[in-house]
């Protein structure tokens, strides 16, 4: 869920705007990218929690399991997705955490590129 408007809440996002206003954008802008930065933050918080969740519900524990568990389903999978399947022959791929850097990543360049093309407003 959200995380309340309380006062570390609102010192981020004072030195956010603070950030963002220094290199030129209107408020409006501004706090347009503050959200955009939260809902990759929250949603990437969200999406483990309840991937934790279902692993916990089908009683995977750690990654030898997990990757069993994919394994089992390969079969099924790949007669209609082949590449999913290939995918699953031997699951691999970055860490939630990874995956959340990575997006941080993306989207910071995809800001600092809009500010310094002057094509910031989203």
């Amino acid at each position: 869920t959200r995380p309340p408007l309380g006062p570390n809440l609102l010192r981020r996002t004072e030195a956010l705007l603070g950030t963002l206003s220094a290199t030129g954008l209107d408020l409006p802008e501004a706090l347009s990218y503050v959200q955009l930065l939260d809902r990759h933050v929250y949603a990437a918080a969200l999406a483990d929690a309840e991937e934790q969740a279902m692993l916990r519900t089908y009683g995977v524990d750690g990654d030898g399991e997990f990757t069993a568990a994919v394994r089992d389903l390969r079969e099924t999978v790949a007669a209609r997705h082949p590449l999913l399947g290939r995918w699953m022959a031997a699951p691999t791929g970055p860490t939630p955490e990874e995956q959340l850097t990575r997006g941080l990543d993306f989207l910071l360049d995809g800001i600092a590129g809009r500010i310094a093309a002057g094509t910031s407003r989203p």
